[in-house]
């Protein structure tokens, strides 16, 4: 019986999986371009804009499990038959999910606009997770690629690849944080393939090669290599700033010598000036000393031949009064 069905289940028939169109996109983006929406918003509101006047809204009520015992009946919006949208799950898990990964729409926790179904149905006042449009730069060429109507199957599978790859990518962060955190602790696998795992350190998987003794001592001797590099690392840490500071004490020692230099030779220089400065007033004075006693010389030659020729004149005039 189960070969059967395997049979059956292998060679059945497969089935085309429907795949968001350019036009439901569009939607989306013409419904974020007006404001924020929580995702019912846009559910409900795509539809809306879709569907002609006159028709009744698209609200349906179906039995959903309450957090009491048994069924409640609830809300639940109606896609109708051909609508871009396809289902409520279509829009959550197909075509939301595209646009977050191409960092087309954001979601940030806003509240509600006053008079909007989101607010009617809130009971209290509190914040809602809203998703946000992003259209700044090459991501309104992005949007238009992809609200194309002859948007490709090859061109979701990438978006496709993209999403999930994002969404991987996700996931290992939120497992960094929780590990980050204490929330979760690392399993020897995790250890193993952790990028930032410490130098040096081995999980009991790889010491599996290792007898018994040997296995049991090899944490401790791994702590004492990380504790003694830990120490070699302050040493150098230690050395590195010593020289830092020798050299700082250098530059300023070579500093205050090139000052030192600069204010001798302009001493010297003040000094040769002056020392040139009196020989030349020393000079100037002799100059003048010795016209000096040349005049004062040529003053007393004048006046010793004065002297002399008053002495002749007297002479003479002694000789002419002798009487015959």
């Amino acid at each position: 019986m189960h070969a059967t069905l395997g049979l059956l289940q292998k060679f059945a028939p497969t089935v085309a999986q429907a795949h968001p169109t350019g036009e439901a996109f569009a939607i989306v983006r013409r419904m974020l371009q007006e404001r924020p929406r929580h995702f019912r918003e846009i559910l409900a509101d795509g539809i809306a804009s879709t569907t002609p006047e006159g028709d009744d809204k698209p609200v349906a009520y179906k039995m959903k499990k309450s957090k009491g015992k048994g069924k409640a009946e609830v809300e639940s919006i109606a896609v109708p038959e051909g609508h871009p949208f396809m289902s409520g799950t279509f829009l959550k898990k197909r075509i939301i999910p595209v646009l977050e990964s191409q960092n087309l729409v954001r979601k940030a926790w806003l509240d509600a606009v006053p008079g909007s179904s989101l607010a009617k149905m809130s009971h209290h006042q509190r914040k809602h997770a809203m998703w946000v449009i992003q259209e700044e730069g090459k991501l309104a060429e992005r949007w238009d690629a992809i609200t194309d109507p002859s948007l490709t199957l090859p061109t979701l599978r990438r978006l496709g690849a993209e999403e999930r790859a994002a969404k991987a990518e996700a996931a290992v962060k939120r497992r960094e944080a929780a590990f980050n955190s204490g929330r979760e602790e690392r399993t020897e696998r995790d250890i193993m393939a952790w990028a930032d795992r410490p130098v040096g350190f081995t999980t009991s998987l790889e010491r599996k090669h290792l007898n018994t003794r040997r296995a049991r001592a090899r944490p401790i001797k791994e702590a004492l290599v990380a504790e003694r590099a830990v120490v070699k690392a302050e040493v150098a840490k230690a050395l590195e700033a010593d020289k830092k500071t020798l050299s700082k004490i250098a530059s300023r020692v070579q500093k205050s010598s090139a000052a030192a230099v600069e204010k001798s030779a302009e001493a010297a220089k003040a000094a040769a000036e002056a020392v040139e400065a009196h020989r030349a007033a020393q000079a100037a004075k002799e100059k003048r000393d010795q016209e000096l006693a040349r005049r004062r010389k040529a003053q007393s030659a004048e006046a010793r031949k004065a002297n002399r020729a008053k002495e002749a004149e007297g002479k003479a005039e002694g000789k002419d009064k002798v009487p015959a």
